[in-house]
């Protein structure tokens, strides 16, 4: 897993995408349209193509993750947030399937206190 994260990684040359965020609850409904280009070297910059209802759905839930995930993308940050065996303990605790095609289901603890990292499960593409 971690060779072929590698080759990948030095492959990468980037890449742009759009996202959609939705929130509804019982009270508030906020959405966001937002452009995401993540540099060669992980780094994210965000730009906010639309937004439209609830002000503090927006300021509360999705402003503070698009700054948060920004943060994590920094240099000095994404090391000690990437799911690796360096910042994870894994365990296989099952396996599926993903769009058709095989997948390992791993169980993720971290290995340290990081407001970054995951206590749950990853599936992994198992061809690659």
């Amino acid at each position: 897993m971690m060779q072929l994260d590698k080759q990948r990684h030095a492959q990468l040359p980037g890449y742009t995408a759009t996202r959609h965020y939705l929130a509804v609850n019982k009270h508030r409904r906020a959405e966001m349209l937002v452009r995401v280009a993540c540099a060669s070297d992980g780094v994210k910059r965000f730009t906010i193509v639309s937004e439209d209802g609830s002000h503090y759905i927006r300021k509360h839930v999705f402003y503070k993750m698009l700054n948060e995930e920004a943060e994590a993308s920094r240099r000095d940050t994404r090391e000690g947030t990437r799911i690796t065996p360096a910042n994870y303990d894994f365990q296989v605790i099952g396996q599926d399937a993903l769009d058709g095609r095989p997948a390992y289901v791993l169980s993720v603890t971290p290995k340290a206190q990081n407001k970054y990292l995951i206590d749950g499960k990853i599936w992994v593409d198992a061809t690659d």
